[in-house]
């Protein structure tokens, strides 16, 4: 490595470690004046409330993020402002930081400059990201219970016997699904399949948003990644597919490894 590289890779690493620093220090400022009649114990609470249960008001708390990160580089040394800028520089052209530049020529008294917004914008870019981070860390969703209330569901089906004839000895739709899975026929088997995702379907259909946002962190489609600064994550219907296919893939797990007689070849209920 040369020395050129060498010092742009610590000047990468001290303009990360700020970013992260100052968005902290914010994420954790305790805001007495709240949006909604309730006090939080820091601003992150307040960002998480929002997205969870007031998602139409996020845009809102998100105005007040970013005039908190203007208040934040109000604060600081103007050599520290430009080098914050710098981390803005990837996503502006050469005319557009030229024109950035030069507007702060003109400026007698900011207070907020063009410059200001740029680096704001990176500063709600990460913050966004921790929010969201720390839902699914701090999330105490019981993915098990949810699983198992469906399983429950599914025991309750109408049942009249096994779709497989006299001699499959299944007492429920769960046991009959577990013997499809296990022993059966592919159509007998897409039959199951279908009303069961049908089942998960309006199961997630009467679950809050608050709950479709945490089931969600815990599917594999999730990686903490910031779709919309404004929207951090996916629309209610993308996330409920991502849901059921991680319910199905739960349910059938658990089908495929519960015991079940093989009818076919003389085993009975222990």
């Amino acid at each position: 490595m040369n020395r050129t590289d060498m010092v742009f890779g610590y000047l990468q690493n001290y303009i990360k470690d700020k970013y992260d620093k100052y968005s902290e220090e914010i994420l954790i400022s305790n805001e007495e004046d709240s949006l909604f009649d309730l006090s939080f114990s820091n601003f992150l609470d307040e960002m998480k409330f929002a997205l969870l249960y007031k998602n139409g008001k996020y845009e809102l708390v998100l105005e007040k993020a970013r005039n908190l990160v203007y208040g934040k580089l109000l604060e600081l040394e103007n050599l520290e402002v430009d080098i914050l800028f710098v981390n803005c520089t990837d996503s502006l052209t050469e005319k557009e930081i030229q024109n950035v530049l030069e507007s702060e020529k003109y400026m007698l008294e900011p207070p907020i400059s063009q410059k200001h917004q740029s680096i704001a914008g990176e500063f709600l870019n990460i913050i966004s990201e921790k929010v969201v981070e720390n839902i699914s860390i701090y999330s105490n969703i019981n993915l098990k219970q949810y699983i198992e209330d469906l399983k429950a569901s599914i025991i309750s089906f109408a049942f009249n016997g096994s779709l497989a004839g006299d001699d499959v000895a299944t007492r429920n739709y769960w046991e009959e699904y577990c013997f499809q899975i296990q022993y059966g026929e592919d159509y007998v088997l897409g039959i199951i399949q279908t009303d069961i995702e049908l089942q998960i379907e309006k199961q997630l259909k009467e679950i809050a948003y608050k709950d479709i946002v945490l089931l969600y962190t815990e599917t594999d489609n999730y990686y903490g990644e910031v779709y919309d600064i404004s929207s951090p994550f996916p629309e209610r219907d993308e996330m409920v597919e991502s849901i059921l296919r991680k319910f199905f893939d739960e349910i059938s797990w658990e089908a495929s490894n519960t015991f079940v007689p093989d009818f076919y070849n003389g085993e009975d209920w222990e």
